[in-house]
């Protein structure tokens, strides 16, 4: 697939083009990436960005916004898509010390854990529990009985209950 092969392959522009290219061409690509609902480019997307950060030619800032991006993934359904998104956010954090990782990184994920941290270090054993297909489902078509699970995954704030979303 086309998307999914630009990602992978756009990570190694970076070096070649600047900060300033990737911070204004580069990452919006990504960030568009990161909302197809094709499996195989979501997995490309978080791979590709997790190269893209390891180059280190992203500002703080720029790295808070991809945390904020890719936090809901934290409970995406799929394995893959989480442990690629965990990735991604140890990336990130090899770059930040432990208390820019506590003030920028740590409030974009904590909707998505089950209990407090103080750094990215246990980060795994903290998540949330992934969502089901079916509420991703909903979440992703914004249907009535999802509208509560949508809002919350888009403004980063806790589920509601399991029931609600069910029901």
């Amino acid at each position: 697939e086309v998307r999914a092969a630009f990602c992978e392959e756009a990570a190694l522009l970076p070096k070649k083009v600047g900060q300033v290219s990737t911070e204004g061409i580069i990452w919006p690509c990504y960030e568009q990436a990161l909302q197809d609902q094709e499996e195989r480019v979501l997995q490309a997307a978080l791979a590709g960005l997790a190269v893209l950060v390891r180059q280190r030619v992203l500002t703080r800032q720029s790295l808070e916004t991809i945390a904020s991006k890719v936090a809901p993934l934290l409970i995406h359904p799929s394995g893959i898509i989480r442990t690629r998104t965990l990735e991604v956010i140890a990336a990130i954090g090899r770059q930040l010390s432990a208390v820019d990782q506590f003030v920028f990184v740590l409030p974009k994920l904590r909707p998505f854990l089950r209990f407090e941290l103080l750094g990215l270090e246990a980060l795994e054993d903290a998540l949330a529990q992934p969502l089901s297909r079916r509420a991703l489902k909903c979440a992703l078509h914004r249907r009535p009985s999802g509208e509560a699970l949508h809002e919350a995954i888009l403004n980063r704030t806790p589920f509601p209950a399991a029931a609600a979303v069910e029901e």
